[in-house]
């Protein structure tokens, strides 16, 4: 999940994202609306119309998720909490942020804000829908009459309800859901104990995912095997959420104290840009057994070169290290002293399983993935013992 993902376009300077799973809720929601909940509010219309009111609808929905998750990046933002991007995703979305709230303030604003914009975007689709005529009637019992409205208004009636449950939905006090976000925080504030607040909440959050998984038992017992299915997949996802980021948590706290400087490797293997990249392959790749090596030159870092690149070209006798290699981004580099939980958070982020150590643009050392998850297990069997 999330690794297959296509950048759309750029809102206020943050990457919006549509990963390969939303193809099926979308679909989904398209076939729903078009077939199910539009002919039944309004009747009587050619199917053409309820396949367009559709399409809108899945319009707003995406719209209205981005515009949720885009109140947490703007707040994060505030806080000088980097969003990598915004994207969308089955479950719905997400802003990904590069590192934690820094104080339980920034915690409680950025959590709140993605279900306050939620409520503004309800009161801007049901406006619409007034202007349109307002929402549908409901069937009038005992005439039989069912009063319908413009099919605008059913969309945009259909959108501001949306916008609401998404909203209440995310207030729910069960980590990771917002309203989860919130309670860590106000724990977070009165203990100043981010450990324990993360604990407690992930607790309601695991507690919220039992009521989703016996919601679902129930629904399959009443004859609604889709939804059951639905209410199922939700909990475990809830489930595992909560229980995942308790032990992020406790990695978080192990490496935190650490700088990336007390892990970094300073034995370097660097190769020059202007090396042929047979010699490469032949001198390094297969001597060093390294599936990367920085590409340094003067002691500068001009970026790194992965084996994975390598194999891509198709006359390796012709090309040099500077032609295959990728440049040395921020994706790659880190600081000797950001804190070493940072480093593991950014490897994670960009799949990477080193991160090169620069100071001043000189190439110091390499912090390795596997020296961290090392000293995590180390830490565990002391611990544990």
């Amino acid at each position: 999940m999330l690794r297959y993902r296509l950048t759309l376009f750029r809102l206020l300077g943050f990457p919006i994202q549509i990963d390969a799973t939303w193809i099926f809720i979308a679909v989904l929601i398209l076939w729903s609306l078009s077939t199910g909940l539009f002919p039944m509010v309004l009747p009587d219309q050619d199917p053409a119309i309820y396949w367009r009111m559709g399409g809108v609808a899945l319009l707003g929905f995406a719209a209205s998720i981005v515009l949720h998750e885009l109140g947490h990046a703007v707040v994060a933002r505030s806080y000088d909490m980097p969003i990598r991007s915004i994207t969308l995703f089955i479950f719905g979305g997400v802003a990904e942020m590069e590192k934690e709230p820094p104080s339980a303030k920034a915690e409680f604003w950025v959590a709140i804000a993605g279900p306050i914009m939620s409520v503004v975007v309800a009161v801007a689709f049901g406006a619409l829908a007034y202007l349109f005529g307002g929402p549908p009637a409901l069937p009038e019992i005992g005439d039989g009459q069912i009063q319908t409205a413009m099919p605008e208004a059913v969309v945009f009636s259909y959108l501001a309800f949306l916008n609401v449950i998404l909203a209440v939905f995310n207030m729910v006090p069960a980590f990771p859901l917002d309203g989860g976000r919130v309670l860590r925080a106000i724990l977070w504030g009165v203990r100043g104990n981010l450990m324990w607040a993360t604990r407690v909440a992930a607790g309601f959050g695991s507690g919220f995912a039992a009521l989703l998984v016996a919601w679902a038992i129930f629904n399959l017992t009443a004859g609604n095997p889709v939804g059951a299915v639905w209410y199922f997949i939700l909990g475990l996802f809830v489930h595992s959420a909560a229980q995942g980021q308790v032990y992020y948590q406790k990695i978080r706290s192990a490496l935190e104290p650490r700088p990336v400087k007390s892990f970094m490797r300073t034995e370097l293997v660097v190769v020059d840009p202007d090396m042929p990249v047979e010699r490469l392959i032949s001198e390094y790749f297969y001597t060093h057994y390294y599936k990367s090596f920085p590409v340094v030159h003067r002691g500068e870092l001009l970026g790194v070169v992965y084996a994975s690149d390598v194999r891509k070209t198709d006359s390796p006798e012709r090309l040099r290290v500077r032609d295959v290699m990728r440049p040395a981004d921020e994706d790659l580099v880190i600081q000797p002293d950001t804190d070493s939980a940072t480093a593991l958070q950014r490897m994670q982020i960009n799949d990477q399983t080193r991160l090169m150590v620069c100071e001043r643009g000189k190439l110091i050392g390499v912090i390795a993935l596997r020296d961290l998850m090392n000293f995590l297990s180390i830490r565990q069997d002391l611990e544990s013992g």
